[in-house]
């Protein structure tokens, strides 16, 4: 499974309705005018673009209920879709929360949520949490 971005105009990715909607129409106006992006297939109301633009596999932009979706693929595909969400006026949000700046950066908009992956991140990083490999390989 992996781990999506969504390009979205609501407060979070997940709330149900936006007063501004990303258009089937204005993700196509949108993508056709990006010479890195090209059509990769449509699928009932799902209009997909890709970029090869990285040095990687190709990065879809899925849009599909008023937002695009991207799996994320790394700081390419991150910076990517940063710009797309700055065209359409949008926000560039991750599955947990956090939104992405224009660097692939991100931060949490409540405190709240970034105190708690602030404290998570450290626990990760303590020699009491670190993973099986890392503990083999004494890295």
């Amino acid at each position: 499974m992996g781990y999506d971005l969504h390009i979205h105009r609501k407060e979070n990715w997940f709330d149900e309705n936006s007063s501004k909607p990303i258009t089937y129409e204005e993700w196509q106006t949108v993508a056709k005018a990006d010479k890195d992006l090209e059509v990769i297939g449509t699928a009932g109301d799902i209009l997909s673009y890709g970029s090869t633009n990285s040095n990687t596999d190709t990065v879809g932009f899925h849009w599909t209920q008023n937002e695009i979706q991207v799996t994320f693929r790394g700081n390419a595909a991150i910076i990517k879709a940063y710009e797309l969400a700055q065209i359409l006026g949008a926000k560039l949000q991750g599955d947990e929360g956090e939104v992405y700046r224009t660097d692939g950066s991100s931060y949490f908009e409540d405190p709240d949520d970034q105190a708690y992956y602030d404290n998570l991140r450290k626990k990760t990083e303590s020699s009491e949490h670190r993973s099986f490999f890392s503990k083999l390989f004494k890295k």
